[in-house]
């Protein structure tokens, strides 16, 4: 199976107001094997939490909320935030920050 049928929640940009929820989080990682742990553990948590319907949530667009950039060029213009995950995209990342004008002095 394709990654999204496994895990149809992605976890690159959350919002919560849920202490609670982050608690579960932590809690169902303690409860499965380090190797699951690592890489996407949060991720698959959050499914698991979502798929049990134990919290109100609201699933966003990923278009719009969860955007990655498919080019250095691409703005992502109709996203509210942009995701530049992996070494490629945090390039681009650089060179957009640095093309607007922005320096790391003025963050």
């Amino acid at each position: 199976y394709p990654l999204y049928q496994r895990m149809p929640y992605n976890s690159g940009i959350v919002f919560s107001r849920s202490p609670a929820f982050w608690t579960a989080v932590i809690h169902h990682m303690d409860t499965v094997p380090p190797e699951k742990q690592e890489w996407m553990g949060d991720q698959y948590a959050v499914n698991a939490l979502v798929e049990q319907q134990r919290f109100a949530v609201k699933i966003v667009s990923g278009a719009r909320y969860n955007c990655p950039p498919q080019s250095r060029r691409d703005r992502c213009e109709d996203a509210a935030l942009v995701h530049y995950k992996g070494p490629q995209r945090k390039a681009w990342m650089v060179d957009r920050f640095r093309e607007e004008g922005y320096s790391y002095a003025n963050i």
